[in-house]
Formats: structure tokens, sequence, C-alpha cells
């Protein structure tokens, strides 16, 4: 349907672009490093202990999505979630705090991207890129009926099962 059209043209636009693979490859690298438990509770205490309450709050309540790679809106939902700690983070990150982590690979791509001023220039574009695409998606795939019913208090027929646009 009309989702899986808005998704090829995000996935399509951005795969067109030759820095594209190797970008992602690192963010799913942090994001994954960011969703990890052990790895967030160590930043958290690390944060906490240097006098940083407010990062360690940020990273102790970081919700970052799952990125499925044949979902290319999820990656909207993780350059936004991504977005609120990244400045702050790419500053204070200290990679020697894992220096005993079993996978190496996953902190070496990690470090690459949050000490790299390019992945993080190329970020502000794929936020924006995801974010323009991704609004007609989200504007369709949403309904005023639930606006109209707290307007209203009453439960409002839902032809086209709570979308604007029928999928």
């Amino acid at each position: 349907g009309w989702k899986h059209q808005f998704d090829l043209l995000i996935k399509r636009g951005l795969c067109s672009l030759p820095f594209f693979p190797d970008w992602l490859a690192k963010l799913k690298a942090v994001i994954g490093f960011l969703r990890d438990v052990n790895n967030s509770e160590v930043l958290v205490k690390h944060f906490k202990a240097t006098g940083m309450q407010g990062l360690s709050e940020m990273i102790k309540h970081l919700s970052l999505p799952n990125f499925a790679h044949w979902r290319w809106g999820t990656l909207r939902d993780c350059c936004r979630e991504l977005s609120t700690v990244l400045d702050t983070l790419i500053m204070r990150f200290d990679p020697s705090l894992f220096q005993g982590s079993r996978d190496q690979s996953q902190l070496q791509k990690v470090n690459a991207a949050l000490s790299s001023t390019l992945w993080r220039n190329i970020f502000d574009f794929i936020s924006w890129f995801t974010n323009w695409l991704g609004e007609p998606l989200e504007w369709g795939g949403g309904c005023d009926c639930h606006e109209q019913e707290l307007r209203d208090g009453q439960k409002v027929s839902r032809e086209r099962k709570g979308r604007r646009l029928a999928t």
C-alpha cells in the first residue's frame, strides 16, 4: 500500500547515497550499544558520578526503537530519540569505560561514529530527510476522529479503521 511506497522512497533515497551504508552501520552500532542494558547502566553510573545528572537521567530514560531493516520509517524514530542526547553524548563519551566488553567491534563503530564530525553532520541530514518523508506517512496513518472524540466525548464511527487514508 501507500505506507510501503513511502518506506521505499526513504530506502531508495538514502541507499542511493554513497556514504549511507557505512553511516547506517555505525548508527545501528550506536543504537544497539545504547539499547544494551549493561552499557546504558555503565553510562548512567559514570555520568551520575561525574555530576552530569541530567545526561544520566536522559540515558536512563532513552527509549530507542529496534531498527527494522524492512521498515524505513523506524529510522526516523531512531534519529528522533537519539537526537535528544547525541550532542552531549558525543562530548562526554569515554570508550575506556568499555574496554573489557566482549564486543569490541561494536565499541569501535560506536567510537568512530561519536568521534566523527562528518557522521554527526550526516545524522542531521538523515534526520531531516526521514522527518520530511515521515510527515505524510504519519498524517495518512493517523486519524482525526480521536480529536473529535476528545472534543465531543462521543464514540465516532471508524470506516477507515482509524486512518485518514486506506492502507
